[in-house]
């Protein structure tokens, strides 16, 4: 299968996020060669379903008079960023609600997606050239990272008894559940899981930082759907429990205010957030990834040439392996019997450079978010037009470089 998948902040902090978005190298503006498919990027809304921001820290749970006023109905709390997700009984509560002087927002709980297709390589193919690609084996020689070092795979869960990932998992949640039970179902979020730190050189899978762990997250639907709500639910019980690193891939039309929240909490925990750029082949802008403050990746196939699929725009910042890659999957959804699977997607990309940048993080402790970032574009492999470009960024990832050069703060 192919993957095609307020809180007031200080003036130091709004820098700070301002200085992640760039490195301050100007981009070329590239076209991308059209896609033969129609493209549609929507943003669904769940039924009746908001996203509900007070001004300050008061929260609409145990405030029944306000919820009886607007006809609302507590769906979930997510008190790391002061939001609530609430049903509304009608669009003229709706109306209401966004005019009340006491609300700082009212936005639909957006539903967005990850596209998955037919893959059409086999697997020696994958196998070989992802490897190669990436330069993993050599990397795994340089470091591997530490076991204290977590990355948070915020998915469709991860298959709990792989036995390439024994050992390599921490405590997890679904937010369907509001449990640690993060079962995959799908297959994909065990393929990145895989990606980042499975090991079996038998198998040809080796994981980018095979010595960390993953924190599985289940936020998706067996169908590659998400809720802004649960997404955002999960990516901060993530930051909330430990993680380091945290990578998500979805895509939709509409920006999202509370995931501008989310991005300047993790941003204030030291937790870089790494998204796949979303696949469907547009130029447009996408979200979460081209919201500010996220390291937005694109897939390379293995002639070092963007993925057709990609989402492209100014918003990328690396471009990694995600086309043909093999990696483990849950025994449901195994291709190669009875673990593995070949997948593409940028979300295969994004779990590449989440475990590069875990490594960074945890080799160069010195190193801010700023710095975690600049170091992990300025060791890439510059391809296409010389400098950053709207489909590449600052180019492809090279996991030996940025473990063999060490950055100005971290010597």
């Amino acid at each position: 299968m192919i993957l095609r998948t307020t809180i007031k902040t200080s003036l130091s902090l709004m820098i700070g996020l301002l200085s992640l978005i760039s490195t301050g190298c100007s981009r070329t503006i590239l076209t991308k060669p059209a896609s033969t498919e129609s493209v549609t990027i929507s943003s669904a809304s769940s039924d009746n379903e908001y996203i509900v921001k007070r001004r300050g820290l008061s929260y609409l749970d145990g405030d029944v008079a306000f919820q009886d006023k607007f006809g609302l109905k507590i769906q979930k709390e997510i008190k790391s960023i002061a939001v609530d997700i609430v049903k509304v009984d009608s669009p003229e509560n709706v109306d209401k609600l966004k005019a009340d002087p006491s609300i700082e927002y009212v936005e639909p709980n957006y539903i967005r997606k990850m596209k998955i297709q037919p893959s059409l390589v086999t697997t020696t193919t994958a196998n070989t050239s992802s490897i190669q690609q990436s330069g993993i084996v050599k990397a795994n020689s340089i470091y591997t990272g530490k076991s204290f070092t977590t990355i948070a795979v915020v998915s469709t869960g991860v298959d709990l008894s792989h036995p390439d990932l024994k050992g390599k998992l921490v405590t997890g949640f679904s937010a369907f559940s509001d449990t640690d039970s993060a079962q995959d179902v799908n297959g994909v979020g065990t393929h990145q899981a895989g990606v980042i730190v499975a090991s079996n050189p038998s198998a040809g899978v080796y994981g980018v930082a095979p010595a960390c762990k993953v924190m599985p997250i289940k936020v998706m639907s067996q169908d590659g759907e998400a809720k802004d709500g649960d997404l955002i639910q999960g990516v901060a019980w993530a930051i909330d429990h430990g993680a380091n690193v945290v990578t998500f891939t979805v895509e939709g039309a509409k920006p999202s205010k509370a995931f501008d929240d989310l991005i300047k909490y993790a941003y204030t925990k030291k937790v870089p957030l790494v998204v796949g750029s979303g696949d469907s082949g547009s130029t447009t802008p996408t979200y979460p990834a081209a919201s500010k403050g996220v390291i937005a990746v694109t897939s390379i196939d293995q002639g070092n040439t963007i993925s057709s699929f990609s989402n492209t725009g100014e918003f990328i910042s690396v471009c990694a392996p995600g086309q043909n890659i093999m990696s483990t999957s849950s025994t449901k959804n195994a291709q190669i019997t009875p673990n593995y699977a070949v997948l593409s997607g940028t979300s295969i990309a994004a779990a590449y450079v989440a475990g590069e940048v875990a490594l960074i993080k945890t080799k160069y402790p010195l190193l801010d978010m700023v710095g975690i970032r600049k170091h992990l574009e300025l060791t890439t492999d510059d391809i296409g037009t010389p400098g950053p470009d709207n489909n590449s960024g600052f180019g492809k990832i090279n996991v030996v470089k940025a473990l063999s050069i060490n950055p100005p703060k971290a010597k």
